[in-house]
């Protein structure tokens, strides 16, 4: 089969912002388009995403998860860790994570995340209007891992600059990025990154000293704990936020669905499932094709990048029935908002703690809420979600 061609952009921000009904147009023309805007392979049904995912011994990651394949941009080419990487290195890499990040060790997280949520909404609570991204998701989300992480307090703002430029770098390198670019240029974020990377800058606990201790026993070296530690960092907070806000605006947009949750606070993680597969914030990744491969009857040519549409795949209504509704009470089960295979979300686990935690604690105490302006739209290197979402809430 030959992949049929698409003319759209999937990267111009009227697409980003509203990705759907393209991808849904691309699915029913076959499981891979060919983009020629930026000549790339695109898979979009669920039975090809999950193939992609999995099939890392021919799709690989070592050009990370971007558009461009960072080994052939002209720049410097940095050492990847974990994201950027295939097996062994990435089987090597992971083992500490997945050790550091099991259930049973961060259960003890649980009751920290919980009370950080707690006192986050009780002070927005307090003016009744407020900025439900400004206010309360993004502090929340930054103090939580970063605290977890054992970083210093103070410079905490660059995560938020230097996650800006790493996510539009997954997309092509234009305007939005050269300004990213450059706002972390003049913040110096990259020294501050480098900085609190160390040993030296973490706390005595945490997953960063838990990290370094790997090094300890011969596990990795300084180097890669190093990478390890800002991979945990602008992974983790950027994303979550996005997914965060994405759920809020979707709660906002079907209040029956908020009623729901605030009669029953424990569907939060059930409610935050269903947010990643509606709405996920991470619209596509990228692999190389370092060998010709064949999925659902498409022939990849070796050399080539695909793009794997999780944004698509979550919709699938082969997957999915009635994809386009978002129901809480679905259980959707399979949904790639974290991957699948080899590359899944290392901290997943983290990730759906943060989530639960503040979706409760907003579900235990506002009874009804409503937007009071104008949501901001956030877009950036394939990614879509809210920078601003100002809401007016009655305390239950």
């Amino acid at each position: 089969m030959v992949a049929p061609v698409c003319d759209i952009d999937l990267y111009a921000d009227e697409v980003q912002g509203n990705l759907y009904p393209h991808v849904a147009r691309m699915r029913q023309e076959g499981p891979i388009s060919w983009l020629s805007n930026y000549g790339v392979y695109y898979a979009t049904t669920y039975n090809a995403v999950k193939q992609c995912l999995s099939a890392w011994e021919a799709l690989s990651s070592a050009g990370g998860i971007g558009l461009l394949d960072n080994r052939t941009t002209g720049g410097p080419v940095r050492r990847q860790v974990l994201v950027g990487s295939d097996p062994p290195d990435h089987t090597k890499h992971r083992k500490v994570l997945t050790r550091i990040l099991s259930p049973a060790a961060t259960k003890k997280l649980a009751a920290d995340y919980e009370s950080a949520a707690e006192r986050q909404v009780t002070a927005a609570l307090a003016r009744g209007r407020f900025d439900m991204v400004s206010d309360v998701i993004r502090p929340f989300t930054v103090g939580v891992l970063a605290d977890a992480v054992g970083i210093p307090q103070e410079g905490r703002e660059h995560l938020l600059i230097l996650g800006e430029m790493i996510l539009a770098s997954v997309g092509p390198m234009n305007e939005r990025f050269e300004q990213a670019t450059a706002h972390v240029l003049q913040a110096g974020s990259l020294q501050w990154s480098e900085r609190i990377s160390q040993r030296e800058s973490l706390s005595k606990s945490g997953f960063g000293a838990e990290i370094y201790a790997a090094v300890d026993a011969g596990e990795i070296d300084a180097t890669e704990a190093a990478f390890l530690v800002s991979l945990f960092l602008f992974g983790g907070v950027d994303t979550t936020i996005t997914s965060l806000a994405n759920g809020i605006k979707n709660l906002l947009d079907h209040p029956a669905q908020w009623a729901l949750l605030v009669e029953e606070p424990s569907r939060a993680r059930d409610a935050f499932e269903e947010v990643l597969r509606f709405n996920v914030p991470v619209q596509q990744m990228y692999r190389s094709v370092r060998r010709e491969i064949v999925i659902e009857g498409v022939v990849l040519e070796e050399g080539k990048r695909i793009g794997i549409s999780i944004a698509a795949a979550n919709r699938d209504p082969a997957k999915f029935p009635d994809p386009d509704r978002f129901d809480i009470g679905r259980k959707p089960i399979g949904h790639f908002g974290f991957g699948t295979g080899p590359h899944a979300c290392a901290g997943q686990v983290i990730a759906r703690m943060e989530a639960q935690a503040l979706l409760s604690a907003l579900a235990r105490r506002v009874r009804e809420i409503h937007l009071a302006g104008e949501p901001q739209r956030w877009i950036s290197g394939g990614m879509a979600s809210w920078k601003s979402l100002p809401v007016e809430v009655t305390a239950s």
